[in-house]
This record gives structure tokens, C-alpha cells and sequence, in this order.
């Protein structure tokens, strides 16, 4: 059972170093999904308990899952601080991820204030 659960997880671990690495446009893939998964938890969340705990929400889900990754990127029994570059990466894709949820934020705003100038028209 054990040894079935570590080869599970070795194969989750390549396939994320394999994903990482790959590129869309010339963009690394982890950027452009930070982003899109960012805008699609908020505006999912946004509709059912509005803006502001949707935020909150969103960087619960986002600091759990860089903390995931960095025992799923080291090995379990060499945990240690993460290296500048480590922290750059997740330094990035909290950025990434709030960067979708604020756009989300932004477009839905400057749609209400154009519907509101145009019922006041």
C-alpha cells in the first residue's frame, strides 16, 4: 500500500515538473493557469458571497496550494527553507493568481457603472 501511494505521488510530481515546464504562446503554462484558475475561483465565487470574501477565499486556495507545493517539489525529510528562486516562483504565482481575481473584479465593476450610466441616460 505504501509503496502504491509513493509511486502515486512520484507520478503526481512529474507531472507537474512536467507541466511547469511547458510553455503557450511563449508564456510558461504555470502563469497562464495561475491566472485563469485566479479569475475562475473568484467569479465563481464572487456570484455566491460577493466580492470581498471571494477574495479571501481565493488567497486561502492559493497560499494552501503554494504550501502543498513546496512539500510535493522537495523531498518529505529535506524540507527546509525555500531557496530565492523557490521563493520567486511562489511570489509569482500568488501574483498571477490574484492578478485573475482582480481582473474578474475590474471588468464585472466597469460593467455595473456602464449599465448604471446607461439607465441613468
Amino acid at each position: 500500500m505504501a509503496q502504491m501511494l509513493l509511486e502515486f505521488a512520484r507520478s503526481i510530481r512529474w507531472g507537474l515538473y512536467k507541466l511547469s515546464s511547458a510553455r503557450i504562446l511563449g508564456l510558461d503554462v504555470d502563469l497562464v493557469l495561475h491566472f485563469g484558475l485566479g479569475a475562475l475561483i473568484f467569479a465563481a465565487a464572487e456570484r455566491r458571497v460577493g466580492a470581498s470574501r471571494a477574495a479571501w477565499f481565493l488567497a486561502v486556495l492559493i497560499l494552501a496550494k503554494e504550501i502543498a507545493d513546496l512539500f510535493v517539489k522537495s523531498q518529505l525529510r529535506y524540507i527546509t527553507r525555500p531557496t530565492p528562486a523557490v521563493a520567486i516562483d511562489i511570489l509569482t504565482d500568488v501574483a498571477t493568481g490574484v492578478a485573475g481575481g482582480l481582473t474578474v473584479w475590474l471588468i464585472r465593476r466597469y460593467a455595473r457603472r456602464r449599465r448604471q450610466a446607461e439607465g441613468a441616460a
